[in-house]
């Protein structure tokens, strides 16, 4: 039976395969002007990486519901978790804001309850592991670089992320290396450049320039290939 990383895992792969659809316009002068073909180009950028982000929260969330639902006791709990949802709770309540109708809400403009997101932390935190405390728990400050997966999943104990998925095959198929450590050597250049062009392009959108459609294609191979190599490294994890 699937897991639900693996559920997560082949959505992820789903919504890759549609935006390599996207960048099959971008070589096809019949596609439209070479304009419309870079604001594709830069269109298929920001959305890899906004699905690559949803999908890295998706499964350190998986990961950290999985890890308390295992645990035998509060006691048992990774001894960042506990801490770190409380705290993120809390900070996430003082960013809601009031409107003239007494309703509470995010920076999205949804409505929001804070008495019911106090009270299921509040719960929690008492040893009750039922309480689903997990959206304030795993989000991203930066860009979904190394350091911040691994920070992600670091709360739930799983340690140093990136290196261990860069020691599993897909990953190491994918970069075409010998051994882990410069499988990972790769990964960390690969989404740093990422996330330098992402940011660029987010920054001052340039109509005139863009990634290659070569690039882009290497890009979704690599998170490919990522997304597959950390299935396999939470799985180990989690078993």
């Amino acid at each position: 039976m699937a897991t639900d990383f693996a559920a997560i895992t082949d959505d992820f792969q789903s919504d890759l395969d549609a935006i390599l659809s996207m960048v099959e316009a971008i070589d096809d002068p019949s596609r439209g002007s070479p304009k419309v073909r870079v604001s594709v180009a830069n269109a298929a950028t920001l959305l890899l990486a906004a699905t690559f982000e949803e999908f890295v929260r998706s499964m350190a969330r998986a990961v950290a519901r999985k890890v308390v639902q295992t645990a035998s006791s509060f006691s048992q709990l990774p001894s960042r978790l506990a801490t770190t949802a409380w705290r993120r709770t809390m900070r996430s309540m003082t960013q809601l804001r009031i409107d003239n109708r007494s309703r509470f809400l995010s920076s999205d403009g949804r409505t929001s309850d804070p008495r019911s997101r106090f009270d299921g932390i509040y719960e929690f935190c008492k040893g009750d592991l039922s309480q689903d405390i997990y959206s304030d728990l795993v989000f991203n400050e930066n860009n979904m670089r190394p350091r911040e997966i691994n920070s992600l999943f670091g709360i739930s104990g799983l340690r140093d992320v990136c290196r261990q998925a860069s020691g599993e095959e897909p990953l190491v198929e994918h970069f075409n290396e010998d051994d882990k450590v410069r499988s990972y050597g790769r990964l960390l250049s690969v989404l740093d450049s990422f996330f330098d062009r992402r940011n660029a392009l987010a920054h001052s959108l340039n109509a005139l320039q863009s990634s290659s459609a070569y690039l882009i294609r290497y890009d979704i191979a690599t998170f490919r290939a990522f997304g597959r190599s950390l299935c396999e490294t939470v799985e180990r994890y989690t078993s």
